[in-house]
């Protein structure tokens, strides 16, 4: 019947172009395709916005103790702190769904019981904000889970072994003098205006 629908085209018009495979770091947050190559993203800000509010959660907490009333100025530097983190977030993974449209996003899928190192370094891997990152991309683009077992150590290890690999993720072939991929720099700072952090 004409103005309807079949089954095959809605199948090939819900087909992604492709996944991209994250991984959060503490300062970055890095995305690998094989057609695309690696994508990193500078997170600096997001760290340093957290960073700042926990100085001054530090000293204020201090004298808190001994003077109730600065318990809201304590609460009001925590919602300050979530919602301009949250803007980061919301700028970022909006630019990301616009950038990468059509493809799946995978996430490592962490729980805070598998944060077992020393407690300095969950406070900073808890600052890239990985699980706001994953619930904000899941409404804006196609998102998936994945394992987490190992993925960083993976990363790494690819990271290292870059030479030997082509923009479309294939082996060097020395004979036809491809181009070697390499890393695209997204950097905050060319589309996210952040407030100043005071």
């Amino acid at each position: 019947m004409e103005g309807e629908l079949s089954n095959d085209h809605l199948q090939v018009q819900e087909k992604a172009k492709g996944r991209i495979a994250w991984d959060c770091n503490e300062r970055s947050l890095e995305g690998f395709n094989p057609e695309l190559g690696w994508i990193k993203i500078d997170l600096t800000k997001l760290f340093y916005i957290h960073r700042v509010y926990e100085l001054k959660r530090r000293r204020l907490q201090e004298k808190a103790s001994k003077k109730p009333s600065l318990r809201k100025v304590l609460a009001k530097y925590s919602r300050r702190e979530r919602n301009r983190a949250r803007d980061f977030i919301h700028k970022l993974t909006t630019f990301l769904s616009r950038e990468y449209k059509g493809y799946v996003h995978g996430f490592e899928s962490l729980e805070k019981r598998m944060f077992n190192s020393s407690r300095k370094h969950n406070r900073e891997v808890a600052k890239s904000d990985w699980k706001t990152m994953r619930s904000f991309m899941a409404y804006k683009s196609k998102t998936m889970t994945l394992n987490p077992k190992n993925s960083s150590k993976l990363f790494k290890e690819l990271m290292r072994a870059w030479g030997g690999f082509t923009l479309t993720g294939e082996e060097v072939n020395e004979e036809l003098n491809e181009l070697k991929r390499a890393p695209r720099l997204v950097n905050p700072k060319s589309y996210i205006s952040l407030p100043k952090s005071t």
